[in-house]
């Protein structure tokens, strides 16, 4: 009797326990569930209408959780399998909660990430060793474009010695020739371009000096992006080292006009030779000197106004690819780039391929005209990518943070990003790419060199791009 008696006892006390575990379950899953609609809430990426039936189908589930685990006419069986419900709820709604931060972290992160690190390398004309101490009595001359960097930091940083400053690398060379510096200081782009214009230069490496600068000191142009259209810049290079300013090769103008959903996407050609400050240079060597020359020349040769710009390499858009798993486009040519092969018609592109198709001019008569045609297929292959959508969405975030720079805010982002997960294909997408005369002639930056250059075509402008009135 007193057996029994006892069996009874500690059932009740195990049925205790057990309800007090799914009570505490129960809790847990609706501080998650909570914590969740929050961050849903903050990350603001889906409509509200969909957002309220989130809530709404997650308050009926609590209910009906409810009414099945505390009833005690409810069969055991059905509460364990409730309780596995619930036990699945909490899992997921942590590990969407933890994603949803940190994707929500990488937006916020977005704002004013516009600064880049700007190398300058000390070289001596001298022909015994030194260092970075032993050029306070020597001749230094600097050359720089006070346009891409905050000079006064560079010559803050050699405040101690005296210096000659040259925006001209003719000059700059001449008195290098001449005898009439002892050290020279330049950016590393810049002194590539001085070593292929003079072949007969002997110099020795000293030091360097790493200057923070802001890559472009124009702010962006903000509007209603819902109310009217805009203009987004992007430049890629192939570099691997982002911190550094390499000349871009893809150059991109994507307009938005998410009102009317259509998007226009206009590429050019990283030889188009357009003036800037009374001088002419292309855009692939503009884009390596001068960022604000390069927005402000663009924005005058064609009528428009940029109102954001990504700058990138094609490292990352080869990753942006490969996350959605690859894409498919129509090639026009059949051509090889390192044991590659890029037959004519439809072909699939992912890994190593992206970076030859973006670059490769080699195999082409017209060179840089094709190279445009194919970078414009990749960008309007990705734009139009049914891959990019909610649940990996987050992915892209995390594939392309801390590689990119632009003058775009956090809420611009994600409203942009918005739209394209709400409105799934459900927008026009045309594309253009602008042509012209090809010619060899020097440059700015090549004042001793032939360069291969195209001419803009003012009918495809007028015909492209619509004048903006100032």
């Amino acid at each position: 009797m007193k057996m029994g008696e006892n069996m009874k006892k500690y059932t009740k006390r195990f049925k205790r326990f057990v309800n007090v575990i799914y009570r505490d379950l129960l809790l847990l899953a609706i501080v998650y569930i909570t914590y969740f609609c929050m961050n849903l809430y903050n990350i603001d990426i889906l409509p509200s209408n969909i957002i309220v039936l989130i809530y709404i189908g997650f308050i009926l589930l609590l209910v009906l959780v409810s009414l099945l685990i505390f009833p005690k006419n409810v069969r055991l069986k059905v509460k364990r399998m409730t309780m596995l419900v619930v036990l699945i709820m909490v899992l997921v709604t942590y590990v969407y909660n933890r994603n949803m931060i940190k994707y929500n972290k990488y937006i916020n992160n977005i704002k004013d990430i516009s600064y880049i690190n700007e190398t300058f390398n000390i070289y001596s004309t001298l022909d015994k060793n030194y260092n970075l101490y032993d050029l306070s009595d020597k001749k230094i001359g600097i050359y720089y474009n006070e346009n891409i960097i905050n000079y006064k930091k560079l010559e803050l940083d050699l405040n101690t010695y005296k210096f000659s400053k040259y925006k001209d690398l003719n000059s700059l060379y001449d008195d290098l020739i001449n005898k009439k510096l002892d050290f020279i200081v330049i950016n590393e782009s810049s002194y590539k371009v001085l070593e292929y214009n003079y072949d007969n230069l002997e110099l020795r490496y000293v030091d360097n000096i790493i200057i923070k600068y802001k890559l472009n000191n124009k702010e962006a142009k903000n509007i209603n992006i819902n109310k009217k259209s805009f203009n987004i810049l992007l430049l890629s290079s192939n570099s691997n080292e982002l911190d550094k300013l390499e000349g871009s090769t893809l150059n991109c103008i994507i307009n938005f006009d998410l009102k009317n959903k259509y998007i226009t996407i206009n590429n050019l050609p990283s030889s188009y030779f357009i003036e800037f400050n009374n001088k002419m240079e292309t855009l692939y060597h503009l884009s390596n000197i001068s960022l604000n020359d390069y927005i402000n020349s663009i924005e005058s040769k064609l009528g428009i106004t940029i109102n954001y710009y990504f700058y990138t390499n094609h490292n990352t858009i080869k990753d942006v690819i490969n996350l959605i798993g690859g894409i498919d486009l129509y090639n026009d040519y059949s051509f090889n780039v390192e044991g590659n092969d890029y037959n004519k018609g439809y072909i699939e592109l992912k890994d190593n391929n992206v970076n030859n198709y973006l670059e490769e001019v080699d195999s082409f008569s017209d060179r840089d005209l094709t190279r445009v045609k194919n970078q414009q297929n990749v960008i309007k292959a990705i734009v139009s990518s049914s891959n990019i959508n909610l649940v990996n969405y987050g992915k892209v975030l995390s594939t392309i943070n801390d590689k990119f720079y632009t003058n775009m805010s956090s809420d611009t982002f994600k409203s942009i990003l918005k739209y394209f997960i709400n409105n799934k294909n459900n927008y026009n997408i045309s594309s253009y790419y602008l042509s012209g005369l090809v010619k060899s002639e020097k440059t700015y930056t090549y004042p001793n060199n032939n360069c291969y250059i195209i001419y803009p075509s003012e009918l495809e402008i007028t015909k492209v791009f619509k004048k903006e009135s100032k």
